[in-house]
């Protein structure tokens, strides 16, 4: 039994270490620099797909002539474009204030503040285009569908 907690704390401490390793190694000019790239992707996403996308849910209503249709099409669980554009406002704000915190050396970007910022607008950036591929992926699934389905979809 010794020996099962000895090497379930050694596992813990390699995988604990794995961790604040995969922490610290992250460059924050990196995180700089693929700044501009995700404004880019979200641009794309957000201020061309969306439009794009109100503009098939807005035929679809005018075909339908269903002011109830429009909710439905356009709303993913709590996910919709106005939402999703706050979200991204969010992002690029956040982004050119770490922009603008990073220092001009190297050697202090390293801090833990600004890896900490840094890890968490990754993760932000990740999440908020994986919420905007899934709300896509509800709204031409949905917009597919045939009136009969969306009619019994809208009584539910």
């Amino acid at each position: 039994m010794d020996e099962i907690i000895k090497i379930m704390t050694v596992t813990l401490d390699e995988f604990v270490n794995g961790i604040v390793r995969s922490y610290s190694v992250l460059d924050p000019s990196f995180v700089e620099n693929s700044i501009s790239d995700s404004f880019t992707l979200l641009v794309g996403f957000v201020a061309i797909g969306i439009p794009l996308s109100l503009q098939v849910i807005s035929r679809a209503t005018e075909k339908y002539k269903s002011d109830h249709l429009v909710n439905y099409l356009s709303r993913w669980k709590w996910v919709t474009p106005k939402r999703i554009y706050w979200a991204s406002i969010f992002y690029f704000i956040s982004a050119l204030i770490f922009r603008a915190l990073l220092p001009s050396n190297t050697e202090n970007c390293g801090s833990f503040d600004i890896q900490l910022y840094a890890w968490t607008l990754i993760v932000y950036f990740l999440i908020l285009v994986t919420v905007v591929g899934f709300w896509y992926g509800h709204l031409f699934s949905q917009a597919s569908k045939r009136p009969k389905e969306i009619y019994d979809d809208l009584k539910k």
